[in-house]
């Protein structure tokens, strides 16, 4: 466990009935204790206090959700937008294509790394973390300024 990054795990039955989703968070110290879970009537997001959710981890109440690691790209687009931003706004996504547009739009700032998920929704009253019959699963990793 280090500051460079959080690491995702997927494991799925076989047949797969079942999908489980792990997400950690490697980061500094001083953000121990300092994170939340931030619940809505419309999503809901792992959260760092201060920060705009999620710069982690969230889902919707469309069943649309992702985990988002960091990348060190050496260059970032100088006056991009952020991936807090991003990611904010694929919480609002209605559907999958949706979604990936918004993790792919152009002008991003710095490079991440994005699993979007989509779960059936009478599954996302609380995290979801087991995903029955988890229809789709796509890994995008961005450089920086988006455009995917």
């Amino acid at each position: 466990v280090g500051v460079d990054g959080c690491t995702d795990y997927v494991l799925c039955s076989s047949p797969r009935e079942v999908c489980v989703i792990g997400h950690n968070e490697d980061n500094a110290k001083y953000d121990k204790n300092h994170t939340f879970l931030l619940r809505t009537q419309h999503f809901r997001a792992f959260t760092y206090m201060g920060n705009i959710p999620s710069t982690a981890f969230g889902y919707n109440r469309h069943g649309l959700g992702f985990t988002l690691n960091w990348l060190g790209p050496r260059a970032t687009v100088a006056g991009g937008l952020g991936r807090g931003f991003i990611s904010r706004w694929m919480l609002d996504a209605e559907s999958m294509d949706e979604l990936y547009r918004r993790a792919t739009a152009n002008g991003q700032a710095t490079g991440h790394n994005l699993q979007l998920f989509k779960v059936p929704q009478n599954k996302t009253d609380d995290i979801p973390l087991l995903l029955h019959d988890m229809p789709l699963l796509l890994n995008v990793e961005l450089a920086p300024g988006g455009g995917g």
